[in-house]
């Protein structure tokens, strides 16, 4: 474990926003992992390894909007289960 004493919202300040997004108080991801999508959960997906994560209440309607800007009509039916 690494000890910081560095706040996340400064080193989320750093982040390229346009690929990372804050899902919870204590966690950020990369867009380009979420593999997919429900009405409020997201699962992520880094290598072979799959997390499932809630999307906090408060990030709910940024997260949204964030997605609805960075992915395609294909890539949101995709995210989303609709297109098999």
């Amino acid at each position: 474990h690494i000890l910081s004493r560095i706040r996340l919202k400064d080193i989320i300040a750093e982040f390229p926003m346009a690929q990372f997004i804050q899902v919870q108080k204590s966690y950020v991801i990369a867009i380009n992992k979420i593999h997919k999508l429900s009405t409020d959960d997201i699962l992520v997906m880094a290598d072979e390894h799959k997390t499932q994560i809630t999307i906090g209440r408060p990030f709910l309607n940024q997260f949204l909007e964030c997605i609805s800007a960075s992915v395609t009509k294909h890539e949101k039916k995709s995210l989303f289960g609709l297109g098999r």
